[in-house]
């Protein structure tokens, strides 16, 4: 990376100094030592850049070196470039604004002419819909920030306006309203930077470049990198960079998954299945600055306790194992107090018997209420996730038995609590159905479980890199291709893909509890459509019975004219509703996985839908996914797994 962005700016140095000037010794000469003063420039820069908010150098070597190359040949009169030189000179394209809008957008490669911007601008709008979008309403933005100080110099200023919008709005930014407020404000702070610099620079006969991008960007750059972790996270920067809409697509799917970045994943804390008693915001004792808490018991029908419930030892869940919601080092602890009788609570002592560890990420997990003495952990010790560390108990404020769990930032028992929520768990409400969720945050009344893998589904959706599948896909039972193929590979970045015939290929993630599919590339791959429209999220759980995913809606084959209408309708790509239920068909020794899929008209709306289709997946622990079938517009897509086999 560091390489490219050297070679970049040596050729926007050398397209400076040929736009200008015919093939001259002294342009030559100058050229290679501004070249050489690139290379010290930006190897001495991207350190400091780097160490001083992780900031990408830009277009910085070639502003500075260009600045003292145009002194130099000015002080030596070998080569002049007046700041007429700047003045654009083409022959008109469409009308006024066009014209110098797309003069100005040609600037980036100092081809100031309306054709050589048009051209660049139909790639913008091939490349990215929304980098179009966005280039074409920060010129705008800027064009209007510079008239309301009587300046019309957008045309020789507004390719700085143009790199803000599209930096801001979708490359270095999370696509969304924050990321585009953001890069609005990025453009006026460079309109006026440009104003600023010109006050200087243009008596001295230097153009202002992409200076005033440079600001502009490093101002807002800087502070997002040094923004407080804990803020609002919707201005997350992409890892790497890159197109608006695919950094968009993997966002919403990674939200839609696995939750909020501000909410830290922690497993449940017990075995079996325990009722939320009391959650977040709970009405009794989670009020700020404790609101971010979970209270857990156990039922059986709809009581917590057998027989009167006078005694502690008549609740199902005292004396029950808790365990680690997630790996850590235990730092703190207390096992010396009494259980208290169901209506009894100690308020000198709240928290009662507790555990506090401390994770991953320096957040501090506190378990409370713990039965007296049943500690088996020592202070200091580092624990996994699942593992047994006590008791459940009465003690401390508990009027009945239950079990606490919070985060916190600081380890003193008592500190204010952080936002976090349960992963890979089944939750069961009114209608008593399991249903999986990769996250979730409970609420009153939710019934959670782990969700433990079964071996006969991991089986079969497990494939090692190197295993290829070969399937016979139909459509309408005719046959579309006698061979098509899936192969399982790792990419060069280390990530697993699985590729279809065409070249196309999605990546894909395991846990311990489910795999997902994501990040769909290339072009039409039938197969490859129906096995993540089939299989997109899918729980090994065994008994998961149903659970919902949100896909992309590029996964569903749907008609020219739908797709032209939702590129207008979802400009950064929208999710389709999906419904997953599994079911173990004995006469088949497989799993039957179904699935409904809805393409709704609007987003965050189900109704009314565009498209709708219907999947299922044989699921075999034996021979793995031994059939797939897409039902879409009075079309039925089978296909019929042929043999696997590993890649020689």
């Amino acid at each position: 990376m560091h390489g490219q962005s050297q070679l970049l700016n040596s050729i926007l140095l050398g397209l400076l100094l040929g736009a200008y000037h015919g093939f001259h010794l002294s342009v030559i000469l100058w050229l290679l030592v501004g070249t050489l003063n690139i290379t010290l420039v930006a190897t001495w820069l991207t350190s400091v850049a780097w160490h001083n908010g992780q900031l990408p150098i830009l277009s910085v070597p070639f502003a500075l070196t260009s600045w003292i190359v145009l002194l130099a040949t000015q002080a030596s009169k070998s080569v002049t470039m007046p700041v007429a030189a700047f003045s654009p000179d083409g022959s008109p394209l469409l009308f006024p604004f066009a014209d110098n809008f797309f003069t100005s957008l040609g600037w980036l490669f100092l081809t100031p002419y309306p054709l050589a911007g048009a051209i660049l601008f139909i790639g913008m709008l091939i490349t990215s819909r929304y980098m179009a979008f966005l280039a074409l309403l920060g010129y705008l933005v800027g064009d209007w920030t510079l008239a309301v100080f009587n300046r019309h110099d957008t045309i020789i200023v507004g390719y700085n306006f143009i790199l803000v919008a599209v930096a801001l709005g979708g490359f270095f930014a999370a696509p969304g309203l924050a990321s585009f407020a953001m890069a609005m404000a990025g453009v006026v702070c460079a309109a006026l930077f440009s104003i600023t610099l010109g006050y200087f620079a243009y008596p001295i006969h230097l153009p202002v470049l992409t200076l005033p991008s440079i600001l502009a960007l490093y101002l807002w750059l800087g502070s997002m990198r040094m923004r407080d972790p804990d803020a609002n996270t919707r201005l997350i920067m992409p890892h790497p960079p890159g197109l608006p809409e695919r950094a968009y697509e993997k966002l919403r799917i990674a939200r839609r998954r696995v939750g909020s970045e501000a909410s830290v994943p922690l497993s449940p804390p017990f075995y079996g299945e325990w009722r939320v008693s009391q959650g977040f915001d709970g009405p009794h004792t989670h009020q700020p600055p404790w609101q971010h808490a979970l209270d857990f018991e156990i039922v059986e029908g709809e009581h917590n306790h057998r027989e009167s419930g006078n005694t502690k030892q008549h609740y199902y869940c005292f004396g029950a194992p808790v365990l680690a919601p997630a790996a850590g080092q235990i730092i703190a602890m207390r096992h010396d107090l009494p259980d208290l009788e169901p209506g009894k609570a100690d308020v000198f002592n709240n928290w009662g018997n507790f555990l506090t560890m401390r994770i991953a990420d320096g957040n501090h997990v506190l378990l409370a209420h713990l039965k007296q003495d049943s500690i088996v952990v020592r202070h200091g010790e580092w624990v996994s996730a699942g593992q047994t560390l006590a008791a459940c108990g009465s003690s401390g404020r508990s009027l009945v038995p239950h079990l606490h769990l919070h985060l916190q930032n600081r380890a003193n028992p008592g500190e204010a609590t952080c936002p976090f929520h349960l992963i890979n768990v089944l939750l069961r409400r009114y209608d008593r159905r399991r249903a999986f969720r990769l996250y979730h945050l409970p609420g009153n009344g939710d019934e959670i479980s782990h969700a433990p893998a079964d071996p006969g589904i991991f089986q079969a959706l497990h494939h090692p890199p190197g295993t290829k599948l070969l399937y016979r896909l139909t459509l309408d039972d005719k046959t579309l291709q006698p061979e098509a193929s899936l192969t399982f590979i790792l990419s060069l970045l280390g990530q697993s893909r699985v590729t279809g015939n065409s070249g196309s290929s999605a990546a894909f993630e395991e846990t311990l509890s489910a795999i997902g599919h994501f990040d769909r590339q290339g072009k039409e791959d039938k197969l490859l459509d129906i096995w993540l429209l089939c299989l997109g999220l899918t729980p090994y759980s065994a008994a998961a019975e149903n659970w919902d995913d949100h896909p992309p809606f590029a996964w569903m084959p749907s008609p020219l004219w739908l797709r032209l209408l939702l590129l207008c309708l979802y400009p950064l790509g929208g999710g389709i509703n999906s419904s997953y239920r599994r079911r173990w068909d004995q006469t088949q020794w497989a799993w039957i996985q179904e699935g409904e899929h809805n393409l709704p008209l609007l987003p965050f709306f189900r109704r009314p839908i565009l498209l709708k289709a219907s999947t299922e997946a044989l699921i075999d622990p034996q021979r793995g996914i031994r059939s797939l079938c897409l039902c879409v517009s009075d079309k039925v897509y089978k296909a019929e797994l042929l043999w696997p086999n590993e890649v020689k």
